[in-house]
């Protein structure tokens, strides 16, 4: 089983546009209205990829049940904590000239002490054999919360996330990171310009954090490099229609979680390819529709991955 914590899920309103302009008046070619967040996507993502997977979290009742119904038309198990507030809402802008995403992102609503600590208990209490943690903090939450749970949690977590959330998770010793260029330079302060310099800051983490075995860093429409201690691989991005570029990386993190629930000591150049797969899967879908098990079969046998 492969668990994801959702602490602050949203609607997503997705308009595609031909092209953005500051000021203008715009008519919208598409629109849709998806449930989403990192972590609902990443459960939805390993759901179309055939795995067994949970979303534990909180739903805010002023949405009535949005969330479990939408978890339950789709069969995924779910553990919610109910608390006050309403799930906030994204507007994503999708320009098709240049393929470009805007989005403008409500904050989370504020939660109070008892609710998080209804929440630590539950996920403290779920038998899983993957945590994945990823996603923004609603407010009211101490950004200590991804490190209190790995260490109550002995078990391989994945942590995407940023600033100071990233910062002290990573002083718990997750298994895995998946940053993103600007959140690794965050962690550094200080830009790295190249491929030796990312992989150096990637090895630096490895070599600070001893219970870190694997950063995956996300270049966007560079590819990804995925780095241990002993090895490095680079993989290009996969050409593909794209008709949404939201939850892509969502969906790198859920192709990681599929191929660790099918081995723990799965390679890190196989960890590489589901990740590529499962992001290029899903930019092929519309709005924060994530990526089709066909097209993730697939594309993983389009990989190309080069040893660095």
């Amino acid at each position: 089983m492969v668990t994801a914590l959702s602490m602050n899920p949203s609607i997503d309103l997705t308009l595609v546009i031909p092209r953005l302009t500051k000021g203008a008046t715009h008519r919208v070619h598409t629109a849709r209205r998806d449930i989403a967040g990192k972590a609902v996507n990443a459960v939805y993502a390993l759901k179309n990829f055939g795995i067994p997977c949970r979303l534990v979290g909180f739903d805010f009742v002023e949405n009535g049940t949005l969330l479990r119904e939408k978890l339950q038309q789709a069969n995924i198990s779910h553990n919610l904590v109910a608390t006050n507030g309403a799930i906030r809402t994204n507007i994503k802008i999708f320009e098709e000239e240049t393929e470009v995403m805007t989005e403008v992102n409500q904050d989370g609503p504020q939660v109070t002490e008892k609710a998080i600590n209804v929440l630590l208990e539950t996920i403290a209490g779920t038998k899983t054999d993957i945590l994945i943690l990823n996603g923004s903090l609603p407010q009211g939450m101490n950004e200590d919360v991804y490190k209190r749970i790995i260490k109550r949690k002995p078990i391989p977590i994945i942590l995407d996330a940023e600033g100071t959330a990233l910062k002290s998770g990573l002083e718990a010793g997750p298994y895995i990171i998946k940053p993103n260029l600007s959140e690794l330079e965050d962690l550094f302060s200080t830009p790295l310009p190249d491929q030796n310099a990312r992989i150096t800051a990637c090895r630096v983490l490895l070599s600070r954090y001893s219970n870190l075995r694997i950063v995956c860093l996300s270049l966007g429409a560079e590819g990804a490099i995925m780095v241990s201690r002993d090895e490095a691989f680079f993989a290009p991005p996969l050409e593909v229609e794209i008709r949404s570029i939201h939850g892509a990386g969502d969906a790198m993190v859920a192709g990681i979680a599929a191929e660790l629930f099918h081995s723990i000591n799965s390679p890190i150049s196989v960890l590489l390819k589901s990740a590529m797969a499962a992001a290029a899967a899903t930019l092929m879908q519309e709005g924060s529709i994530m990526g089709t098990k066909e097209n993730f079969e697939k594309l993983i046998k389009k990989v190309a991955i080069t040893a660095i």
